[in-house]
């Protein structure tokens, strides 16, 4: 029999897009994955517990402060990490919210997926964001989610398999 009560914890799930504190593919790519998610869940009952966005804040990684892939811009500085950064300004450091961190919020706040309207109204944008998508945001979301996807057959094959086989050597 196997084990379907094994419960998915998704971490560090995120979009490197564009430096741009509007970052609207970030949402884009947020959205369309959480739905993914939440449909696996639903329909497909897939015992995923909790989902962990990549990454909170900008950071420094891999030895620079870029690319900026945080839910919340960080207004570095070019003294940000130097010798001569000694005494930082008031504006040093500044944590922006992004659309992802405002949709993420109303999620939170709702328990809705389609909290997005709300949050388009704080910032008006006259194109649409599917024009501004491109090509490459969609091919890495598709593979993101199909990484997902087949990680998880992998796991519900390997457990269907293991529990028809008798182990070489026995304890006995």
């Amino acid at each position: 029999m196997q084990d379907t009560s094994v419960d998915i914890l998704l971490t560090e799930n995120g979009w490197c897009g564009n430096d741009d504190v509007d970052n609207y593919d970030q949402l884009w790519y947020f959205k369309a994955f959480v739905e993914q998610v939440h449909k696996a869940v639903v329909e497909e009952k897939i015992p995923v517990i909790g989902y962990t966005a990549w990454s909170f804040l900008d950071n420094y990684e891999w030895g620079s402060y870029g690319p900026r892939f945080g839910m919340y811009y960080v207004n570095f500085t070019e003294q940000t990490g130097s010798p001569d950064f000694y005494e930082p300004k008031p504006t040093d450091l500044a944590r922006i919210p992004r659309p992802s961190a405002k949709w993420f919020k109303k999620v939170s706040e709702t328990k809705c997926l389609d909290g997005w309207s709300d949050v388009s109204n704080i910032k008006a944008h006259s194109t649409s964001h599917e024009s501004k998508t491109s090509t490459f945001g969609i091919v890495f979301g598709i593979v993101a989610l199909a990484t997902v996807v087949i990680g998880i057959a992998v796991v519900v094959v390997y457990r269907r398999r293991r529990s028809g086989y008798e182990p070489l050597l026995s304890r006995n």
